[in-house]
């Protein structure tokens, strides 16, 4: 059996479960088993797709000392008396941990017990809690060469950002017309995404907000906006009458834009809907990046400010001309004017595409899945 430790923002969990779909191919009788915490994504996700799901306390450490300080010293033993208790039952033949502060309690748990300790690093910048359990692992699987630079080159292995089939599957040749017949996406028309990721950014809400006019002066877009499920209530009364809420995109139902502006809080299909996307804006998560770098879809990226991790994620597409990139703190002048730009120039959108699908590694999930296969079952 395998463990799998990911969560808290779809950026961590969402390779860990393209990871998941792999092994279930290559070795249907394996068990594969998560663990994350009670109160995010994993919790709800990873159930739903069928995996089973192990909840533990976990807290972020504390980067000054403030109220979150306590609430770290009093969950994480907690959490980590948790994981070696889960570990002892289960007794996985490796555990995995996809970065994040949960995965400390778990991957310590682990090593302790002798369990081989894999990490995966997504982003170009390695995160606290992977440059923390680096020194554990038995293995580290990096997405970038720079983040095996950061570990020092020992005992790494590049392998690319997981991607979920969903997205594998839309970047072949006819995904993205299925995804736009889904969406009754004409010839002559174009779309535009707008997303904060899982859990929303109000700085990209804000700039829609004012912006939105202008862009759909093009009457050949259309654009969809997620706000972020915790956002969508204070983006609801900007919202211009004749749009179009969340039901669209609900279930298996994935409906036509209907008019030409959508605003909702998430998309459960991201894959059809970037697929069919001719322009992407939002944040530079690791997973994000990679998606759209699969798919092949421009994208105009805001990294998070005062997060090395997106910044470098952003510069990778930048720099081999498949992205724009506006800082967090030029955003309220920058960010609609580039977009406009993209908006009018065909040619530029088809040149940043081109270079994004080449950087794109689509057979990441099946390398981390044969990994950890070896590891599981040592010859």
């Amino acid at each position: 059996m395998i463990l799998l430790a990911a969560g808290g923002t779809g950026g961590h969990l969402y390779p860990a479960l393209a990871v998941a779909e792999v092994l279930r191919d290559l070795a249907p009788d394996l068990g594969v088993h998560f663990v994350g915490t009670p109160d995010h994504l994993e919790s709800r996700v990873v159930p739903a797709a069928g995996w089973p799901f192990h909840a533990v306390p976990a807290a972020p450490f504390p980067r000054r000392p403030d109220g979150r300080a306590l609430t770290f010293l009093r969950e994480f033993p907690k959490g980590l008396r948790t994981c070696f208790r889960l570990v002892e039952r289960l007794r996985p033949a490796v555990v995995a941990g996809f970065g994040a502060y949960l995965t400390v309690p778990p991957l310590l748990a682990a090593a302790a017990q002798g369990v081989p300790v894999i990490l995966h690093e997504a982003n170009a910048h390695p995160g606290m809690a992977n440059r923390l359990l680096g020194r554990w692992a038995s293995e580290i699987l990096v997405s970038h060469e720079d983040a095996a630079m950061a570990f020092g080159g020992r005992r790494t292995v590049t392998t690319g950002n997981p991607i979920r089939a969903a997205f594998r599957r839309a970047a072949q040749a006819d995904g993205r017309r299925a995804a736009r017949r889904r969406l009754e996406l004409g010839d002559d028309e174009y779309l535009l995404v707008v997303t904060g990721g899982s859990l929303g950014a109000r700085v990209l809400n804000d700039v829609v907000a004012s912006s939105r006019e202008d862009w759909l002066k093009r009457r050949d877009w259309k654009m969809v906006h997620l706000t972020g499920p915790g956002l969508f209530e204070e983006v609801r009364s900007s919202l211009p009458e004749d749009t179009r809420l969340g039901p669209w995109f609900e279930g298996e139902a994935f409906h036509s834009l209907g008019g030409r502006l959508v605003t909702a809080p998430y998309c459960e299909e991201m894959a059809s809907l970037l697929a069919a996307a001719d322009l992407a804006v939002g944040r530079s998560g690791a997973t994000t990046v990679a998606e759209l770098a699969m798919l092949g879809c421009p994208a105009v990226f805001v990294p998070l400010a005062l997060n090395p991790d997106q910044a470098a994620n952003a510069a990778a597409l930048a720099n081999v001309g498949a992205a724009a990139v506006v800082r967090q703190d030029k955003v309220a002048g920058q960010l609609s004017p580039t977009v406009a730009r993209l908006m009018d120039d065909a040619v530029a959108r088809s040149a940043m595409g081109r270079a994004a699908a080449r950087s794109g590694r689509p057979g990441a999930a099946e390398d981390v899945a044969r990994r950890l296969l070896a590891w599981a079952s040592p010859t």
